[in-house]
């Protein structure tokens, strides 16, 4: 694999990897709700995207920092929101729709595009 498309399979697995993780956290807030002093959650997608932008004019130090954050367990990038603010189920079951919708869309795309990859391989045929 070109080291160009290793780091588009690394990009998308990396946002793959925030959505679902972002869908895991609407639904923990939706079943914590009801519990007296659970903190509700967010994930920090800016300081995970942080992470990977600090390297960005190297192009091989960012190509291993996006590898690592792909491969990486994302919970380190999971925040306690303000008690003070009433969590909204609404808005958490908002959140876990467009976490799941933005995670299939990217599934399609990598999809797409390795089919066309395929399809080149075989010559068209």
């Amino acid at each position: 694999m070109s080291a160009d498309m290793g780091l588009a399979v690394d990009a998308v697995r990396l946002a793959m990897n925030l959505e679902q993780l972002r869908a895991r956290t609407a639904a923990r807030n939706i079943a914590m709700v009801n519990v007296p002093g659970a903190p509700a959650m967010r994930v920090d997608v800016a300081g995970a995207l942080a992470a990977a932008r600090g390297s960005r004019h190297d192009d091989n130090l960012f190509a291993q920092n996006l590898e690592a954050l792909a491969r990486q367990d994302l919970d380190v990038y999971l925040r306690d929101i303000p008690t003070s603010t009433p969590l909204a189920l609404d808005s958490e079951v908002a959140e876990m729709s467009a976490a799941s919708g933005r995670y299939q869309a990217l599934a399609e795309g990598v999809s797409r595009q390795f089919g066309l990859m395929q399809l080149a391989i075989k010559g068209g045929r």
